[in-house]
């Protein structure tokens, strides 16, 4: 029996990595009846991902569709599709390139070192809230905080629900995915509209006094920019807080999840928490917080002996490249000592992601913290596991734990 890929099938959503086997046995550049090819081998992966005969998916192009369709009857997705011709990952170079650069030095290794006592800081207080309680939601409660708190104060946020804005974050996120309803959109539209909103009164604050935060920076690199507007640079902070939110809460809920399933791995990363660097990349491989990325092929290029046309869709597998067994030894074993580990959680080339260095951070701080504190914290797996909607982007909506 042939293999079908199909993202929004709920078995797959739930276990994608017995379909990626397949894929990469039988047929490694496969033909989806989602007219796009999907690529599932660790060596595939990479060289679509660094050719620059690639291009990003034009999902900007597809609201301006639906932009056009709304005007005609008097609404509009103005903001978004505004935005989202500024947001990193629907661009090419040399736009890309060019923004990119505003930015890129803020979130370097070096950089997120100087910020780890301040993210311990916030780890200690989510650590904190749960303390005396029996029973808690992970997600909810620790691995969704901790994230949004650390973007907003480098950005200088201060005084909005960081609740609210980590609801936004994770419903805009959604932009990435292939298909998307004309009302979420319009929910994208208006949550947009919110973020500029916040950005106009952090530009204004820096404009009286700068700070030493990421919007600071920003507003003084882009002083070079002419061509760039207040409304270009609330969407160029608006695409960071994504970002730097999506991956840091599903590396958290993921990895617990992974550890609760591997007992003897766990144990070890609390009996040994200097393991936690080797640990969390372990994690990142093993269940990634992004699974998908598309790309578009500028001109024809051959994949593996495989023909792609110019112009057609390239679905990458980053979760599977995470699993070949060409490339990792036991790939389905959590080994969290694994060294060499060259996994793409964070994608590569150009694209590669611009706040990994933060969300390891996070990680190596968060994850040991919370088995130091809590060493008896189970999961419960007894329900049906509540995994998002989201078909680039792989997490948990809860995920309940009692201590």
């Amino acid at each position: 029996m042939s293999v079908r890929f199909n993202p929004f099938d709920e078995g797959f959503r739930r276990d994608p990595y017995p379909v990626y086997a397949a894929l990469r046995t039988s047929d490694p550049v496969h033909r989806s009846f989602l007219d796009a090819w999907v690529v599932t081998r660790h060596a595939d992966v990479r060289f679509v991902l660094k050719d620059r005969r690639f291009g990003v998916d034009p999902i900007p192009e597809r609201i301006a569709e639906r932009h056009r369709l709304l005007a005609a009857k008097g609404q509009s997705l103005e903001a978004l599709l505004s935005a989202s011709r500024r947001f990193f990952f629907f661009l090419d170079p040399p736009e890309h390139t060019r923004l990119r650069r505003l930015v890129q030095s803020l979130f370097t290794p070096v950089a997120v070192q100087k910020m780890l006592p301040i993210i311990a800081g916030y780890v200690d207080r989510l650590v904190d809230d749960l303390e005396g309680r029996t029973s808690f939601d992970l997600i909810d409660d620790f691995a969704a905080p901790l994230p949004v708190t650390v973007i907003a104060a480098m950005l200088g946020v201060k005084g909005y629900d960081l609740r609210e804005l980590k609801s936004w974050s994770l419903d805009l996120s959604r932009v990435l995915d292939p298909l998307v309803s004309l009302d979420e959109y319009r929910h994208m539209d208006d949550i947009v509209r919110g973020f500029e909103a916040i950005f106009r009164d952090v530009f204004a604050a820096r404009g009286r006094h700068a700070e030493d935060d990421v919007t600071s920076a920003l507003l003084a690199g882009a002083a070079e920019h002419n061509d760039l507007t207040e409304r270009d640079l609330a969407a160029i902070c608006t695409v960071l807080f994504i970002t730097g939110e999506e991956t840091t809460v599903n590396l958290i809920g993921n990895g617990m999840l992974a550890l609760q399933r591997h007992p003897e791995a766990r144990a070890k990363l609390q009996a040994d928490p200097s393991l936690a660097e080797s640990a969390i990349e372990e994690l990142l491989r093993f269940e990634s917080p992004v699974q998908l990325t598309t790309r578009v092929a500028h001109e024809d290029v051959e994949i593996a002996g495989v023909r792609v046309s110019a112009g057609d869709k390239v679905v990458v597998g980053l979760g599977a490249a995470n699993r070949d067994p060409e490339v990792f030894d036991a790939p389905d074993e959590l080994r969290l000592d694994r060294r060499p580990n060259p996994h793409m959680a964070f994608g590569d080339g150009i694209h590669y992601c611009l706040g990994a260095a933060l969300a390891r951070a996070q990680g190596r701080l968060a994850i040991p913290k919370l088995l130091a504190r809590f060493p008896t914290l189970r999961l419960d797996l007894d329900a049906p596991l509540q995994w998002r909607r989201n078909i680039v982007v792989r997490g948990l909506s809860e995920l309940r734990a009692s201590v």
